[in-house]
């Protein structure tokens, strides 16, 4: 699988998930793509607190939370899409 699906019930394109407006949403990534920058972040970004970024297919950088990063990242291994984030 290159491309995987993510729907969320709110936009994905700001980096403070508090103030994430609600709203049906779907983005595509590139899983070789997501899966680089996935493991980079984990070695020096996840320590500090920080959002996952990724730049989807359609230009627009999303931000996810490090359990909704995981569960894209098992989405990813398994084959499975699309994932839906909450």
């Amino acid at each position: 699988m290159e491309i995987l699906e993510i729907t969320s019930s709110h936009s994905l394109t700001t980096s403070i998930p508090d103030k994430r407006p609600v709203g049906a949403h779907s983005y595509q990534v590139n899983c070789r793509q997501f899966s680089s920058t996935y493991k980079s972040w984990q070695k020096y970004d996840a320590i500090r607190g920080r959002p996952f970024g990724v730049m989807t297919l359609g230009f627009d950088r999303i931000w996810i939370t490090e359990a909704e990063s995981a569960q894209v990242a098992a989405a990813i291994q398994a084959m499975r899409s699309p994932v839906a984030l909450d």
